[in-house]
């Protein structure tokens, strides 16, 4: 049996708390018909939250501890779960590019507290920076650190308009991953077809074809297939809804030991994907509704009388051929006001996972209602051998 020291450490339970913010949000965001093509990254959020939870006190620290899932831990526990899942994302080996990087921008005159900033690069390694003041330069200053942890793929998460006089602290996370199908696609193969949209139009996508053996699961309200990359570690999880079907993903955790090996013939579109999404409505939902409005307690982090004004969340995907490459950043703004050949078509809106077996760990989730057109070959998903 583990210690109680070896449990609160244990990175399959942080993944755990992170999957559950991951489902809930997904539910509570394909609410909103004016989001077609949605993205984010789970284990970002609750990493984001987590650092706001150090920082937070009295009711706010404990609607933040609710939805994170960790009422009756204590913060050194909390903390020490989140640092070794960070650790173990971190080690997923040469096979993948991945980046997951914080950082804490306080704008003078705050100056954080010693032990708040101790705690928050101690176990979320953040970078701590002092910003002379919210103008255009300090949006572009975070903006490059945006852009340099994604590769290039998110150039602006905040803009001057973000960052009025009255914020004080912005919260930061961004993640960026890049890695190769274990079995990839035949450019050759790839053919246009036509891919149904809810409103009964269609438009033709580029569709990648390939027939093997995946492990695969299939219900009466859904096919779903396990797309592995190189190492077997990872996977993306394609689960495409029966023809009116109005389908949640909140079954996660019970379908993942119901796939079992199939000969599937898979024809799924090669697109890419860009969300930018508000997440304060979401959140409050879920019950963070204390953080976005005065009596907020962010008291431990210097910030007394302030609130959360906006949490800002942008995601891109890209899947072609060879892989997928994949980036996701947050800011928190803190301021005061199968030998049965089974067919699977992916010719209409669909939900994607990208899961890390090792840890049960949800590192992006998606529907795609509507792809957008992806690189004709993907070649700009290659890893260079080693990294």
């Amino acid at each position: 049996m583990r210690s109680k020291s070896q449990r609160s450490s244990d990175p399959d339970l942080g993944a755990s708390l992170v999957n559950q913010l991951g489902l809930q949000l997904l539910e509570k965001l394909q609410e909103d018909q004016a989001i077609r093509n949605l993205i984010l990254s789970p284990c970002l959020l609750a990493f984001c939250l987590a650092i706001a939870c150090n920082g937070a006190a009295g009711q706010t620290r404990d609607a933040l501890a609710q939805v994170l899932g960790v009422v009756g831990l204590s913060e050194e526990d909390m903390n020490r779960r989140l640092r070794t899942l960070r650790t173990a994302i971190e080690q997923l080996g040469p096979q993948f590019e991945l980046v997951l990087a914080s950082a804490v921008w306080g704008v003078k005159p705050l100056m954080f507290p010693p032990d708040f900033q101790q705690r928050i690069q101690e176990f979320y390694a953040a970078d701590v920076q002092i910003l002379d003041a919210t103008a255009p330069v300090a949006a572009e200053t975070i903006n490059r650190w945006v852009s340099s942890k994604t590769n290039g793929k998110i150039t602006t998460l905040v803009n001057p308009d973000d960052l009025s006089s009255e914020i004080r602290c912005i919260l930061t996370n961004a993640i960026y991953f890049k890695g190769l199908w274990s079995a990839p696609f035949d450019p050759q193969a790839t053919r246009d077809r036509p891919f149904a949209l809810p409103d009964g139009r269609t438009r033709e996508v580029a569709m990648m074809c390939r027939s093997g053996r995946y492990p695969y699961l299939e219900t009466t309200a859904f096919q779903a297939i396990d797309l592995a990359y190189t190492s077997g570690s990872l996977s993306m999880y394609v689960v495409l809804p029966r023809e009116g079907v109005s389908l949640d993903m909140s079954g996660w955790g019970e379908w993942l030991p119901q796939f079992r090996p199939a000969h599937v013939e898979l024809a799924l579109p090669r697109f890419s994907a860009t969300c930018a999404l508000d997440m304060a409505g979401s959140l409050g939902d879920l019950g963070l509704g204390v953080l976005f409005q005065a009596g907020a307690d962010f008291t431990r982090m210097g910030l007394g009388g302030y609130f959360i004004s906006g949490i800002k969340h942008k995601a891109h995907i890209e899947v072609s051929e060879v892989g997928t490459e994949a980036s996701a950043s947050s800011a928190v703004l803190m301021g005061r006001s199968l030998l049965r050949v089974t067919p699977m078509i992916v010719d209409r809106p669909f939900f994607l996972a990208i899961h890390d077996h090792r840890r049960n760990l949800l590192l992006f989730l998606g529907r795609i209602i509507e792809p957008e057109p992806a690189g004709p070959t993907g070649a700009d998903v290659e890893v260079a051998p080693g990294k």
